[in-house]
């Protein structure tokens, strides 16, 4: 299943001129990836490129060790957008992986 979970287009994102979409994928598998994708100029101002992908992966163990600590069990995608939605999502995301030592791959590509 993917869900997008954040999506922006204007002059006053936290990346100004940038359309900025993440999304997450929660497979039968049990594992989860987030995903995130900027684009614009001032993207291609920072990286050389308009276009700029980043992904979180998190292995089954530290799936489910995230999944419970946002209470997440009977709507896990519902508490992922609750908790990581909006403009600090990545940020909030890597706090709290950090507190709770839940271990994911980043993983950018530009």
């Amino acid at each position: 299943m993917r869900i997008l979970f954040l999506s922006r287009r204007d002059e006053n994102t936290f990346v100004p001129g940038a359309q900025n979409t993440g999304s997450l994928n929660y497979p039968f598998s049990g594992t989860l990836q987030i995903s995130g994708h900027d684009l614009g100029p001032c993207v291609e101002e920072s990286w050389g490129d308009e276009d700029y992908e980043y992904w979180y992966s998190f292995d089954k163990a530290n799936t489910e060790k995230l999944i419970a600590a946002i209470h997440g069990e009977e709507d896990p995608e519902a508490a992922l957008i609750r908790e990581f939605s909006g403009e600090e999502g990545c940020s909030r995301l890597e706090s709290f992986c950090s507190e709770k030592k839940i271990k994911y791959r980043f993983s950018s590509y530009v």
